[in-house]
């Protein structure tokens, strides 16, 4: 039988015996969510009105990282979400020390909104 991962691709990373693994890692990523907001400006009261009005909850924003990013868009529009999947993404990196090759430009926006968010959390993810 397959199960979905914590990222809602592959096999068997959400299998019983990974949910300290899942717990630890949406924990990580929710300090990477907030340093985020708090690098581009968002205070405390910003932050938790866009919580409430995107409706998702904290495991949301892990499994699905494109919709996060879509509501995101809805509240902060194009630019301001651009510019924080672009440090959320650098926040990730920084967490889980992953390395970017040399020459390589961010992934932000190649792959679609959230795309981006969701390659560098898979990476995250598989190096935890």
């Amino acid at each position: 039988m397959e199960t979905t991962s914590a990222l809602g691709r592959g096999p068997t990373a959400l299998a019983p015996g990974n949910k300290e693994k899942r717990t630890a890692f949406g924990a990580r990523m929710l300090d990477c969510v907030s340093r985020a907001f708090d690098s581009v400006g968002t205070g405390p009261l910003m932050r938790d009105y866009i919580y409430w009005s995107l409706s998702l909850g904290m495991d949301d924003i892990v499994d699905r990282p494109e919709r996060f990013m879509e509501a995101l868009r809805e509240v902060m529009g194009d630019a301001g979400a651009t510019v924080y999947e672009y440090k959320l993404v650098e926040e990730i990196r920084k967490e889980f020390q992953l390395l970017r090759a040399p020459g390589k430009q961010p992934l932000t926006g190649e792959r679609g909104p959230g795309g981006a968010l969701r390659a560098v959390m898979t990476a995250a993810w598989m190096a935890c």
